[in-house]
C-alpha cells in the first residue's frame, strides 16, 4: 500500500485466486492519512524538538508532515549518538547547537509572519538536525587522524590534516607549549579546535554523496531530496556575499513544486529557505564558527573557560532595536567579547546582503522585513552576585591599520617595486588556471568541448587624459560582486580559502583523474603591492559561470587607495569572462613592465605579451624564455646559450647560467644545501633551469622572491630524471662542466658519476690545466685569460693526486718510473674533489699542503660547500688518501648542522682548540658552544667527542660562567673564535688588551683566567702597564692586535727594525721597551735603520712579518734579489746583514743567478715573493709546471734547484713514494 496526500492505493502483485483465500506476493499500502504522531514528551530531545517546531504553526492548511519528520529526527538521533561516542573527547562539542538553531528559525518565522507549505515546514524543522548530524558523522569518520597529535608524521591518512596544521603553525606552537605555573597546556583544546575547523572546510563532506548517505533510510524522499537538502546545507558554509550573490540565486528556480497536479500540490521555495536558514544559523553562533580569537586565548594565563563559553552562547539573545539587531551576552572572558563582536560584524554583513538580494531577486521580497543591521552593543562582561563585572581592565593588542597598510604596500616589506608587476602576473595566472579547470570539468562532464586558450597581456602607456597607466588583461575566470568584495578588496583573503572554491574543487577531485588546480596565492595581500606603483586602480571583470554557460555581468570598480571606499557598478559587456586591472601609475614612476617580466618570467604557462612603447616581448606557453643578464645588473634571470628542455619542460639544461623557477617565475632558494649548495659568492644555481610547478610548488616569502621550503631534494630528483637527455658536446662540454663544478658542485658530481656527458675528461677542476691541448683548442684568448685569472695552478696538488689525474690521460713520467704503467684501475674523479684538496674562500682557492691532514672542519666545510653529506665526504677523503678520519662519526644528512660547524671552527675557518692533530677542545670552544650556540654542556661534549676531540676540559669549567668569559678566552677579545690554548702560557699583553677592551681591572682578568686553569706569563713581581704604542710594538704585525710576540722566542731583528722605522725611534729604544716586558732581543747597531732594511730582513724581501731569524740559512735568492731591487753593492748588503747578527756564507753570495733562475726560485714563476725556501717541500706538480714553462724535464728542474741551494729529493723517488696513495677504483 503506497500513498501521498489523502488518497489510499492498494496494489497486489502475484497470482490472484477466485475463492475466499487471497494469496499475494507483495502488498503495498499507500496511506495519505497521517502516521500517528509520537508523544510530544518523547525521550529523545531531537524528536521533541521537531514535534514542537514553530514551523508547523506556519502551515495554514494541507497535509501535516510532523509525524514523518519526527521519525526522521529519530533516525538522525541515532547518527548523532553513534558519532558522539567517537567524539566524546572533543571539548568543543555543543549538544545544544541544534536546539539554538531551531529557536532562531522560529524567531525569524514569527518576525516574518511567513506562511509555509508542509514540506517547507518539514525542512525548516529538520535542517538543524541534518546539519549537525552531517558534520558529526564526518568528524567521527575522520577522528582516527588523531586531532591532538600535532606533529608532522607524514602518515598517509594524515596528509591533508597535517597540511592544514602547517598552515596554522603558530597556533600549533601555542598548543605545544608545556604546562607552566601560571597556565595549563592547551594541546587538547587547540588540537580539537583545529580538527573541527579542518573538517568543516572539507567540501567533500557536504557533497551529494555524503548527503545521500546521511538521508538513506530516513523516508520522505519527495521532501528530503538529496540535491535540495545538499543545497540548503551547503549554503550554511558560504560567506554572506557568496550566499546572497545574484548569479547564484539567479541560477535557482524561485520554487520547486511537489505533487504537481494533485490535490496536495505544494510549492517549496528553496532560495527563500536557504537565506532564512543562513540568517538563523549565523544568529545561532555555533562555537566553532567563532573566530580564532577564542583559540588564541587558550594556553595562556587566565584562558577562556570552554564550559562558561557554551553557557554564554546558550544564554545569548538577539534583541531588536529600531531597524537593527543587537546581540546581548554576558561573557566571562575578554576574548569571548571580541569573538562575539566579530561574529556580529558577520551577521551585519549577512543582513545587508540579504536585504540587497530581497530587493533584486523575485520571490525574496518577504526577507525585506528583516532588520538591516546588527551589532554587539550589549555584549559585555558577566557580573558576579554582587553586581560587579567578573573582569575588567582588558584590552586588545592591535595594529594601526593605516601604518600596516603602508607597510604591506611599501618597500619595507616587498623591497623591490618591480614585484607589483610580478603580483599582477601571478593573479592573472591564477585566474587563467581557474578558468582552465572549469573548462576541463565542463568538457569532461558534458558534451561541450572547449576551444579556450588562456592569454595574459600587459600594456603600458599614457591614456587620452595624459595619465600613465599599466594594464594587465587576462581571459581567466573573472570575478563577480562576491569575489570583488570578499577576495580582491580584502587583504589576507584568498579565493582558495572560500567554501565555494572548496566545494567546486571537491567536484573536480571526484573525477578520475581529477581536475587539478594549484593556486599560487598564499597570503592574499599582494593586491596591496599594486599601490607601490599606482595612485589608483580600476578593475573591470566578468565572472565565468561554474557550469560554463551563462556568465555574470561585467562589473567595474575604481579604488583610489588602500582603505578607500569604492563602488561596484555594471558596465557594458566587453565580450566574455576575464579581468582587466589598470594601474594609474604614480608621477615619475620609471618601471617598465617589459623589462621587469624579462627579468623574472622564465616560463609562461599561458600566452603572455608585454608592451611598453616600442618595447615588446612575447612568451610562448611552456617554452623557456632565455635571457643573458647584463654584467652590471646582479639580479634577474640569467640562463642562455644552448638549451635542452627535458622532463616535460620542467628542466632545461642550459649552456650558461641557470635558475630555480616557481610557477615559471624566478625565485631564490634559502636552503642552500644538497644540489643547491653554492660555494661561489653570488650563490647562483648553474647548469640548468628547474621549474617547480603543480604539486611541487613550495612556500614562498611574502614578496615571492625567496623559497621558504627546502626544495633541494625535489630539484635533484628532477635533474636526475633529465640526465639521460643531457647532450652537450665539443667545446660546450668543458665550459659547462667548469661553470657547474664551480657554482653547483653536486650537480657536476651527479653528471660525472652517471657519465651523462659521455666523457671521462675534465671531471676534476684542474684537469683542464693538466691537458693543455684541450684548453688551447676550445678556448679563445679572452676565455683563456678569464680562466687563468680565476683558477689555480695544478702545482700545489699533493703528489699522489697529481699522478692520479695525470695518469687519467697518460703520462711521459712512465719513462722515468716504469712502475706507473702498472697502476690502476684508477678511481673516477668527481668535480667536488677539489673541495677536499683546497682551502676554500669565496671565489679564492689555494691548495692545502700535502703534509696537512684533513680535520673535522675540513670535512664539514667541504660537505657544506658541495652539497654532499659529511659522511660521504669523509669516505671520499679516505678514498683519496687525504686522511684517516672515521667517516661514521659524521652525519649522513645532506642538511648541514650549523652548530657542528661552528663548534669545530672559528670565524676565520681554522681549527680551534687543537694541538697538532690531537683535537683537544679548548675552554673557549666549549664555552662558545654552551653560551654562544645555546647547547647544554653535555651536548657540546658529545658533539665534539664524536669528532675525536678530547673534551676533558668540560669537567673543569667553573660553575659561574658568562659571556664575558668568552671574550677573555678569545685571542682577539671578540668572544667568537681563535681561542686560547691551555698548553701555552697566556701572554701578559693579552691580559692587558682584554682589560682595556672590556673595561675590566687586570686583576679580575687574571683571576678569571686562572679559574679556567690557564697559566699566565710571569709578571716579574710587577704587572706592567701598557701604552697604545706598546700594544703595537708587542704585536707580530705591528698593528696592536694578536698574534702577540712570544717571550719564549727571541725577537727577530726585522721586527725591531720595522718598529723603529714605524715610530721613528732608535733601535736601542725599541729594544729597551721590549726588554722591559721580558723579551729576549738581539744586540742591535746604534744607528737609525734605513727604511729598506726591513725589506732586507724579511723572507720575501717585501717587509712583511715573515722575518729572517739569525742562525737560519738565508734563502738562495735573498742577497741577489735585494741587490737588484735597491742597486746596492754586495759588500754593503753583507755589512748590513752582519750588523743585524746574520752570518753570510759563500753559498749566499751568488753571481751566477740568471733571470730564469729567479723565476724558477719564485713559487709562482714570476720572480717575486713568495719564494722557495731551503727545507720547504716542493711538489711533483710544481716541478712539472716549471719544466713546461722553461722547456726542461722535471729531473733537470730538480737538478737546477739543488744547484741553487734548494734541497729536494730525486723526482723518481718522489713518484715511487706517492704511488701507494694513488686513488684506485675498488
Amino acid at each position: 500500500m503506497t500513498g501521498t496526500g489523502d488518497e489510499i492505493h492498494n496494489t497486489v502483485d502475484g497470482t490472484v485466486h477466485a475463492d475466499s483465500v487471497v494469496q499475494a506476493r507483495d502488498i503495498h499500502l499507500h496511506l495519505h492519512g497521517e502516521v500517528p504522531a509520537p508523544a510530544s514528551d518523547h525521550p529523545d530531545p531531537w524528536v521533541r524538538q521537531v514535534l514542537r517546531s514553530t514551523a508547523w504553526d506556519c502551515v495554514q492548511s494541507g497535509h501535516d508532515l510532523r509525524a514523518r519528520a519526527a521519525a526522521v529526527a529519530g533516525h538522525l538521533a541515532v547518527v548523532r549518538d553513534e558519532a558522539g561516542a567517537r567524539l566524546a573527547a572533543d571539548p568543543w562539542r555543543d549538544d545544544q547547537v541544534a536546539a539554538r538553531f531551531a529557536k532562531r528559525i522560529g524567531w525569524l518565522l514569527k518576525r516574518l509572519n511567513l506562511e509555509l507549505a508542509p514540506a517547507e515546514a518539514a525542512l525548516l524543522a529538520l535542517v538543524p538536525l541534518l546539519h549537525q548530524a552531517l558534520w558529526d558523522r564526518a568528524a567521527a569518520r575522520l577522528v582516527d587522524v588523531g586531532p591532538t597529535d600535532l606533529d608532522q608524521t607524514g602518515r598517509r591518512e594524515r596528509i591533508d590534516y597535517e597540511r592544514y596544521l602547517r598552515d596554522h603553525d603558530r597556533l600549533v606552537d601555542r598548543a605545544l607549549l608545556p604546562d607552566l605555573p601560571d597556565r595549563p597546556d592547551a594541546q587538547v583544546e587547540i588540537g580539537w579546535w583545529l580538527f573541527n575547523r579542518w573538517v568543516r572546510q572539507r567540501a567533500e563532506e557536504v557533497k551529494r554523496r555524503a548527503v545521500g548517505e546521511l538521508l538513506a533510510g530516513t523516508g520522505m524522499p519527495e521532501v528530503l531530496d538529496v540535491d535540495r537538502v545538499r543545497e540548503l546545507l551547503y549554503g550554511l558554509r558560504l560567506e554572506p556575499q557568496a550566499l546572497c550573490a545574484l548569479d547564484r540565486l539567479g541560477g535557482t528556480a524561485p520554487h520547486d513544486v511537489l505533487h504537481g497536479g494533485e490535490p496536495d500540490e505544494q510549492r517549496l521555495r528553496v532560495p527563500l529557505l536557504g537565506l532564512l536558514l543562513g540568517v538563523a544559523h549565523t544568529a545561532t553562533v555555533p562555537v566553532t564558527d567563532l573566530s580564532d580569537t577564542i583559540a588564541w586565548h587558550l594556553g595562556i594565563p587566565a584562558p577562556v573557560d570552554l564550559d562558561r563559553l557554551r553557557e554564554t552562547l546558550d544564554k545569548a539573545a538577539w534583541q531588536t532595536q529600531a531597524d537593527g539587531l543587537v546581540l546581548k551576552a554576558a561573557c566571562q572572558h575578554g576574548a569571548v567579547i571580541e569573538a562575539l563582536r566579530e561574529h556580529a560584524v558577520r551577521m551585519d554583513a549577512l543582513l545587508h546582503a540579504v536585504r540587497r538580494a530581497a530587493e533584486k531577486h523575485g520571490g525574496l521580497d518577504v526577507l525585506g522585513r528583516l532588520p538591516v543591521r546588527a551589532s554587539a552593543d550589549q555584549v559585555d562582561a558577566a557580573h558576579d552576585p554582587d553586581g560587579k563585572p567578573e573582569f575588567s581592565g582588558w584590552s586588545r593588542f592591535s595594529l594601526d591599520e593605516q601604518r600596516v597598510r603602508e607597510l604591506l604596500m611599501g618597500e619595507q616589506l616587498y623591497r623591490d617595486r618591480d614585484l607589483a608587476i610580478r603580483e599582477l602576473y601571478q593573479n592573472a595566472l591564477d585566474a587563467c588556471r581557474y578558468r582552465r579547470a572549469r573548462e576541463q570539468y565542463v568538457a569532461r562532464t558534458t558534451d561541450r568541448l572547449s576551444a579556450w586558450q588562456g592569454r595574459i597581456t600587459f600594456t603600458q602607456g599614457v591614456d587620452e587624459n595624459g595619465r600613465a597607466y599599466l594594464d594587465c588583461v587576462d581571459n581567466g575566470v573573472g570575478m563577480g560582486e562576491g569575489e570583488l568584495k570578499g577576495v580582491f578588496s580584502r587583504a589576507g583573503v584568498r579565493f582558495a580559502d572560500l567554501a565555494e572554491f572548496h566545494d567546486e574543487q571537491a567536484d573536480w577531485n571526484a573525477l578520475d583523474p581529477p581536475v587539478e588546480l594549484y593556486p599560487n596565492s598564499r597570503f592574499g595581500i599582494g593586491v596591496l603591492s599594486y599601490f607601490m606603483l599606482a595612485d589608483e586602480i580600476t578593475v573591470t571583470t566578468c565572472r565565468m559561470a561554474r557550469d560554463g554557460g551563462r556568465r555574470g555581468p561585467t562589473l567595474q570598480a575604481t579604488i583610489s587607495g588602500p582603505g578607500h571606499l569604492f563602488q561596484i557598478r555594471p558596465v557594458e559587456d566587453r565580450g566574455g569572462p576575464g579581468t582587466t586591472v589598470r594601474l594609474y601609475l604614480r608621477g615619475g614612476e620609471k618601471t617598465s613592465c617589459v623589462q621587469v617580466l624579462r627579468r623574472v618570467l622564465g616560463i609562461a604557462e599561458f600566452a603572455t605579451t608585454a608592451r611598453h612603447g616600442p618595447e615588446r616581448e612575447q612568451w610562448e606557453p611552456g617554452v623557456f624564455h632565455a635571457r643573458r643578464r647584463p654584467s652590471w645588473k646582479p639580479e634577474g634571470l640569467n640562463a642562455h646559450g644552448a638549451l635542452i628542455p627535458v622532463v616535460d619542460g620542467r628542466v632545461i639544461w642550459c649552456e650558461h647560467g641557470g635558475a630555480i623557477l616557481v610557477d615559471g617565475l624566478l625565485a631564490q632558494p634559502t636552503h642552500l644545501h644538497g644540489v643547491l649548495a653554492a660555494p661561489a659568492s653570488d650563490k647562483s644555481f648553474t647548469g640548468a633551469v628547474v621549474n617547480l610547478a603543480g604539486k611541487q610548488v613550495p612556500r614562498l616569502s611574502v614578496d615571492r622572491a625567496k623559497i621558504v621550503d627546502d626544495v633541494s631534494e625535489v630539484v635533484e630528483d628532477l635533474l636526475v630524471q633529465g640526465m639521460g637527455e643531457l647532450d652537450f658536446s665539443g667545446p660546450v662540454v668543458f665550459e659547462w662542466i667548469d661553470q657547474v663544478a664551480w657554482r653547483t658542485p653536486r650537480l657536476a658530481d651527479l653528471v660525472a658519476a652517471r657519465g651523462a656527458l659521455g666523457v671521462e675528461a675534465v671531471r676534476f677542476p684542474q684537469d683542464i690545466n693538466l691537458v693543455g691541448d684541450l684548453r688551447d683548442e676550445y678556448r679563445g684568448p679572452a676565455d683563456r685569460l678569464r680562466w687563468m685569472m680565476r683558477s689555480m695552478s695544478a702545482k700545489g696538488l699533493p703528489d699522489h693526486i697529481y699522478l692520479w689525474r695525470l695518469l687519467t690521460y697518460g703520462s711521459d713520467l712512465v719513462d722515468l718510473v716504469p712502475e706507473l704503467s702498472h697502476v690502476g684501475p684508477l678511481l673516477p674523479a668527481l668535480p667536488s674533489d677539489g673541495a677536499l684538496l683546497a682551502e676554500i674562500w669565496p671565489d679564492i682557492l689555494s691548495w692545502r699542503s700535502q703534509y696537512q691532514s684533513l680535520t673535522p672542519y675540513d670535512i664539514l666545510a667541504a660537505a657544506w660547500s658541495t652539497g654532499t653529506t659529511p659522511r660521504e665526504m669523509a669516505r671520499r677523503a679516505a678514498a683519496l688518501h687525504l686522511g684517516s678520519l672515521d667517516s661514521e662519526c659524521f652525519s649522513g644528512s645532506r642538511v648541514p648542522d650549523p652548530d657542528d660547524r661552528l663548534l669545530v671552527l672559528n670565524t676565520l675557518g681554522s681549527l680551534v682548540g687543537s694541538v697538532g692533530h690531537s683535537y683537544r677542545a679548548s675552554a673557549g670552544q666549549v664555552l662558545h658552544g654552551h653560551l654562544g650556540l645555546g647547547l647544554s654542556l653535555p651536548e657540546v661534549a658529545s658533539r665534539l667527542a664524536r669528532y675525536g676531540f678530547d673534551v676533558e676540559v668540560v669537567d673543569r669549567l667553573p660553575d659561574d660562567v658568562d659571556e664575558v668569559d668568552l671574550n677573555l678566552l678569545s685571542r682577539y677579545s671578540s668572544g667568537i673564535g681563535s681561542w686560547l690554548a691551555e698548553e701555552f702560557p697566556v701572554p701578559l699583553v693579552h691580559v692587558a688588551r682584554v682589560s682595556e677592551d672590556l673595561g675590566i681591572p687586570t686583576g679580575l682578568v687574571r683571576e678569571r683566567l686562572l679559574r679556567f686553569g690557564f697559566v699566565l706569563e710571569a709578571a716579574e713581581g710587577l704587572f706592567p702597564s701598557y701604552s697604545d704604542r706598546d700594544f703595537v710594538l708587542l704585536s707580530h704585525r705591528l698593528d696592536g692586535i694578536p698574534p702577540w710576540l712570544d717571550r719564549a722566542v727571541p725577537v727577530p731583528p726585522g721586527h725591531l727594525v720595522a718598529a723603529a722605522v714605524a715610530f721613528n725611534m732608535p733601535l736601542q729604544a725599541v729594544v729597551d721597551v721590549l726588554a722591559a716586558y721580558g723579551f729576549d732581543c738581539p744586540a742591535m747597531p746604534s744607528h737609525r735603520p734605513a727604511v729598506e732594511d726591513k725589506l732586507l730582513l724579511s723572507r720575501g724581501v717585501i717587509g712583511l712579518e715573515s722575518w729572517l731569524r739569525a742562525g737560519q740559512p738565508l734563502p738562495p735568492h735573498h742577497i741577489p734579489m735585494f741587490r737588484h731591487q735597491h742597486n746596492l753593492a754586495q759588500q754593503e748588503v753583507v755589512r748590513r746583514l752582519n750588523a743585524y747578527g746574520f752570518e753570510v756564507t759563500d753559498d749566499d753570495l751568488r753571481d751566477d743567478l740568471s733571470l730564469n733562475d729567479l723565476l724558477l726560485l719564485s713559487r709562482d714563476f714570476d720572480g717575486v715573493s713568495p719564494w722557495l725556501n731551503r727545507g720547504e717541500p716542493i711538489t711533483l706538480a710544481h716541478l712539472a709546471e716549471a719544466g713546461a714553462r722553461f722547456s726542461m724535464t722535471i729531473t733537470e728542474v730538480a737538478d737546477r734547484l739543488r744547484q741553487l741551494g734548494v734541497d729536494l729529493p730525486d723526482p723518481a723517488d718522489m713518484i715511487r713514494a706517492a704511488i701507494p696513495k694513488i686513488p684506485l677504483a675498488r
